[in-house]
């Protein structure tokens, strides 16, 4: 009798381990990448427009981080309750971001979010930001996971 309740709760244990889980969308690929922004005078290139926005950026020849420089991509929420895309970055990668925010925050610089080819951010950089970042896109919870999920099979 006391194996028959073990095991019964082991399966509804299980169970309600389960119904909590929803399924993770299917990961599509993705190019990605985070640069400066710079000033399209100098810097020689035409500007990008922002998504969903009328704004134009121009961004450096070489991105801070790369597609490849990522180890881990999460949609969460944040302690308000707002959608959140926490990324993770390689150590190598941490220390040239760290470098150029450290750089950025000084001249109230900005950094370009290009996914797929375009301008998907451009906030203003207001802390140093080493090996991860948490992003607020306006995604909905959906599209959110879906890109997190990208995020996260990008190979070199």
């Amino acid at each position: 009798m006391q194996a028959m309740r073990k095991a019964l709760t082991l399966a509804l244990g299980l169970t309600s381990i389960a119904v909590g889980c929803k399924k993770a969308p299917p990961a599509k690929p993705v190019t990605f990448a985070i640069f400066e922004v710079v000033d399209c005078s100098v810097g020689h290139t035409a500007p990008m427009p922002l998504r969903g926005s009328n704004a134009k950026y121009c961004i450096a020849p070489s991105p801070v981080i790369a597609g490849t420089d990522l180890r881990g991509a999460h949609a969460g929420r944040d302690e308000r309750g707002n959608r959140i895309l926490n990324m993770y970055f390689t150590l190598a990668a941490g220390d040239r971001m760290r470098a150029a925010t450290q750089r950025l925050v000084q001249e109230h610089g900005q950094m370009a979010v290009v996914i797929d080819g375009k301008l998907f951010m451009a906030p203003e950089v207001r802390t140093v930001i080493a090996d991860s970042v948490v992003l607020t896109p306006d995604l909905s919870e959906e599209e959110l996971e879906e890109l997190a999920a990208s995020l996260r099979v990008i190979r070199p």
